[in-house]
């Protein structure tokens, strides 16, 4: 077979370690077969590598150096061959020819070769391997996939599936700012079948026991695919601080999601109880974070949310939500630069490493008022992220301390005050349900005590809450509830029905009056008959 292979130069150390099975060959090797391997002229330091992706194989992998002319060994496994030809960014050298005279014919499906339909039939009831594995080449990401899965639920369409992966694989590198500043490298993301356990993200790449294959369906479980993708793509230290591991790779998640489904998100619309108390509600996760957080004033990494989802010592969707307000913010209603976040993570991953999680989270803080141009530590107090600290973070296991000082906290104001404060005073209300409205700056309107009524929770009336008919009131991104001057509750517009649907408010004894937020922060008389 001949073989003609740039090299896949990686642009950041980060990524190196992610990326294992570039240059496929579609040549499977026995424990035992005599390989032998012709290499034209090349100063490259080259190797052949042999990976049994099978359940059997357990990923066991062996190495064999190649220079240039004849090359013969045993092959000490089962496995696939790859090339390796790792080399600096810096560095670009010809192309190398190689020719293995030896092994059987397994193939690979490449979608830039042009691989269609036919070519996918082919390779999977290729009769001339006993391998069980197939490598799949997309443009951006490359899967190792068993051939039984693929008969079963993709037994046609190969190249629509990783167009699908690639899809995911491209919205996560534009979020990073890989294409606008032009530091992504060339090397291909990978994934393969694993045999037990749980999806997880590792040395390879990441590694799926029940692998989306289908079309037509991979949208809908996307969220486990950019999910492991995202824990390859946090930059360490400064975008993977301490107790943010299972944070800040969902911000790609979310993003990813919202491609697909903007109108069925994880955080706004999963049914869920807030963890404080309430009964579950579609946009529990909101709840929670504006509860605990906005309302509660608990610092943020620490915020209560249902099930506490620990990686640090609150609940992570709960954390996850400011970091995705910025991004509704800026992408979707066009409130701040559209690129905040390709400009931010290139920055992150620029930056010197910081030490400590107190440091990281404030220069994050500062690098987003400075890219936003806008002063946002209003946001960030209310949000828990920008306040005074000293607590113990726990991240699987590992623990550090968490030290935000008032000092701190008043030097970030002084730095931001430079900005002018946003358009909207209440940022911290912002969600997947009201993000038009933002965009739109569209103002409240209905009629005082029309359109409330007690809400109907788990098939029973609930006289602790309210449903507020979006057919009488309408653009509100946020409902409050008062005991006389004081906030005690608020829910984001949709909670309890979703997108485009009415809205169930907290409305606990001792509750005077129910007021609806506008995107300016505007707010409007909504209900004004006390719960005594």
């Amino acid at each position: 077979m001949l073989l003609s292979h740039k090299h896949p130069c990686p642009a950041a150390d980060h990524f190196a370690d992610s990326i294992r099975a570039e240059n496929p060959t579609g040549i499977y090797f026995k424990a035992g077969d005599l390989a032998m391997i012709f290499v034209e002229e090349s100063q490259q330091t080259l190797s052949m590598k042999v990976v049994d992706w099978s359940k059997e194989g357990g990923e066991k992998t062996s190495v064999y150096p190649l220079t240039m002319g004849i090359n013969t060994f045993t092959v000490s496994q089962n496995g696939l061959a790859y090339i390796d030809n790792w080399l600096k960014a810096s560095e670009t050298v010809p192309d190398v020819k190689i020719h293995i005279a030896t092994g059987q014919m397994n193939g690979w499906f490449d979608y830039e070769r042009g691989d269609d339909k036919t070519e996918w039939i082919r390779l999977l009831n290729n009769e001339q391997s006993e391998c069980d594995i197939l490598d799949i080449r997309g443009k951006y990401i490359q899967l190792a996939v068993d051939k039984n899965s693929l008969m079963k639920k993709c037994p046609e369409r190969g190249r629509e599936m990783i167009e699908q992966y690639d899809k995911i694989v491209r919205l996560e590198q534009e979020m990073m700012g890989m294409y606008k500043h032009n530091w992504r490298p060339v090397n291909r993301m990978f994934g393969r079948k694993s045999y037990g356990g749980s999806p997880n993200a590792n040395s390879r790449g990441i590694s799926l026991p029940d692998v989306p294959l289908n079309p037509d369906n991979i949208g809908n479980m996307c969220w486990v695919i950019a999910h492991e993708l995202g824990h390859i793509n946090q930059i360490r230290p400064n975008m993977k601080w301490h107790g943010t591991t299972e944070i800040t790779n969902n911000l790609y998640s979310m993003w990813v999601q919202y491609n697909y489904s903007p109108h069925k998100l994880r955080l706004e619309h999963e049914y869920v109880s807030n963890g404080m108390g309430s009964p579950k509600l579609i946009g529990g996760r909101y709840s929670s974070y504006l509860l605990s957080g906005v309302i509660g004033g608990d610092p943020w990494l620490f915020q209560k949310g249902y099930g506490q989802l620990d990686s640090a010592n609150g609940n992570v969707f709960v954390s996850l939500i400011p970091l995705w307000q910025l991004q509704l913010y800026t992408k979707i209603a066009k409130m701040g630069p559209e690129d905040f976040y390709p400009d931010l993570l290139t920055k992150a991953w620029k930056d010197p490493n910081l030490s400590g999680p107190g440091k990281i989270q404030l220069n994050f803080i500062k690098n987003a008022c400075d890219i936003m141009q806008q002063d946002l530590t209003d946001f960030f107090e209310k949000a828990g992220m920008l306040k005074e600290v000293d607590l113990q973070v726990n991240d699987y296991g590992n623990k550090a301390k968490l030290v935000i000082t008032a000092d701190d906290v008043e030097t970030m104001k002084a730095h931001a005050s430079q900005y002018p404060k946003p358009a909207t005073t209440v940022l911290n209300y912002i969600s997947g349900n009201s993000v038009e409205m933002f965009r739109d700056k569209l103002t409240v309107t209905g009629t005082l005590n029309k359109g409330v009524t007690n809400s109907i929770i788990d098939d029973k009336e609930n006289k602790n809450f309210r449903t507020v008919s979006v057919d009488v009131w309408k653009n509100a991104v946020a409902y409050e509830t008062y005991a006389g001057n004081q906030l005690t509750k608020a829910a984001i517009c949709g909670t309890g029905f979703g997108y485009g649907g009415s809205t169930i408010v907290s409305y606990p004894q001792g509750s005077t009056c129910i007021k609806a937020v506008a995107w300016d922060g505007t707010r409007t008389l909504v209900y004004d008959i006390p719960h005594e």
